[in-house]
């Protein structure tokens, strides 16, 4: 009896020496690829629903014509297909003629400046119908689940940022790091849930788009 609770003791041991390990290692290795890895603020996961993906992203100026293209037709899609029963079509948005990655944004860069936010911030994002259903390779986020804003990169350049849900943040805080990262890039907010554009570069423009939608929702 002695000899197996001593043997559990050591496996459990094991285990708990593995699991830091690996931790250790995988922190190890995001610094050693120069992200900004604080400690203090990494959470296990973060989940975000798959159809919320890309529904408010951020996106080049470029595609402002376009994206009022086809803001516009949704609209008139919406009035046009919607009966008792729900929508008698379906609509897919086309792809953007400019891609965030040709902006050649480093995400180490964008990392330091999301960190800002003071949101807790992880490497393991997951998304689906629950959480935990499909990992999300290549992600970082900051936030929580359901609430938070991400990025996706790949080799050395963002390919994607989108905003989910609510982020638990301040105001006066989301306004500076949008525009920040605005003025930086060239960048817009589209969010096709309202089928509103906002020009990251203007202030005043983010802080009415906030006011009137994601903060309203935290009174």
């Amino acid at each position: 009896m002695e000899i197996e609770i001593y043997i559990t003791v050591i496996l459990i041991g094991a285990i708990i020496w593995f699991v830091s390990k690996r931790y250790s290692g995988h922190l190890s290795s995001l610094m050693h690829q120069g992200f900004n890895v604080n400690k203090s603020n990494i959470t296990k996961s973060i989940f975000y629903h798959e159809d919320d993906y890309l529904q408010v992203e951020i996106v080049p100026n470029e595609n402002f014509k376009e994206l009022i293209s086809q803001a516009e037709n949704i609209k008139y899609f919406e009035g046009s297909n919607y009966t008792e029963d729900g929508y008698k079509d379906i609509i897919v948005r086309d792809e953007k003629e400019y891609l965030l990655k040709q902006r050649e944004i480093d995400p180490k860069n964008l990392d330091i400046i999301f960190s800002k936010l003071s949101l807790d911030r992880s490497e393991e994002i997951s998304t689906g119908i629950i959480p935990g259903e499909f990992i999300c390779k290549d992600t970082i986020g900051y936030g929580e689940d359901y609430n938070g804003i991400f990025f996706n990169y790949k080799t050395d350049y963002v390919t994607n940022i989108w905003v989910v849900g609510t982020p638990d943040v301040e105001k006066v805080n989301l306004i500076q790091v949008l525009n920040e990262i605005g003025v930086k890039w060239n960048l817009l907010l589209m969010d096709w849930n309202t089928l509103e554009l906002i020009d990251l570069k203007s202030i005043e423009h983010i802080e009415k788009y906030l006011s009137e939608n994601m903060l309203q929702q935290q009174s």
